[in-house]
């Protein structure tokens, strides 16, 4: 789905955590380098990815912005966990979105746009992957979902992905996901994209809203 890439080695710096941006880039696990906590900015400067048979943890109120362009992305081999706790939101968002965490932007208020980075990509081997309560915005460029599940069965709940360029999930591979009480809002096209058959028995009491093609399944 991608050519290979050279991944950059964590760039991390835990006593800036709460004070300033925590640049962070290749790959990332739990043993290395901690997981994201809470109301901590971490910016995405280059490929990110959780590596095989590794996890990855994403605190409740930790803030991930990735750079503009098709490079800045989260490729999930091992296991993410994001989220979890309702009130405190993991948000994965773009650089320049300004709502949340550091206005890490430059001067002026900037909101982000649709396709401003690529995506956050499970991979069948990230199947044991738990995003819950997670914001993912203004991702989608070369038109995958803001999250896009590549085979397996994750679960993702009490989740919001808006404003993709075009999906907000996309499932490719035959992906049968869990999918409950989430929400997919103002993306390009449609709410959720190339969805086989089967995976609808995973899906039970989300919502959609203010799709531009249609708020449902495609």
């Amino acid at each position: 789905m991608r050519p290979l890439i050279l991944v950059a080695s964590l760039v991390i710096c835990l006593s800036a955590i709460g004070r300033s941006q925590v640049n962070i880039s290749g790959s990332i696990s739990d043993g290395s380098g901690g997981p994201l906590l809470s109301g901590g900015t971490y910016v995405v400067t280059a490929p990110l990815h959780v590596p095989f048979g590794s996890p990855r943890t994403a605190q409740p109120g930790a803030i991930v912005k990735f750079g503009v362009g098709a490079s800045h992305y989260l490729w999930v081999l091992g296991t993410l966990n994001a989220g979890a706790f309702p009130g405190a939101t993991a948000v994965f968002t773009s650089t320049a979105d300004d709502s949340v965490g550091i206005d890490v932007s430059g001067p002026g208020s900037s909101t982000g746009s649709p396709g401003d980075w690529w995506m956050i990509e499970i991979a069948a081997s990230g199947a044991a992957s738990v995003l819950d309560n997670v914001i993912v915005r203004y991702a989608g460029l070369t038109g995958w979902g803001g999250i896009t599940v590549d085979s397996g069965s994750p679960t993702i709940t009490r989740t919001t992905v808006e404003h993709s360029l075009e999906v907000g999930l996309s499932l490719s591979n035959s992906a049968t996901p869990i999918v409950s009480l989430s929400a997919f809002n103002h993306n390009g096209t449609y709410g959720i994209g190339y969805a086989p058959w089967d995976a609808a028995a995973g899906f039970s009491s989300n919502s959609s809203v203010g799709n531009a093609l249609g708020n449902y399944i495609r």
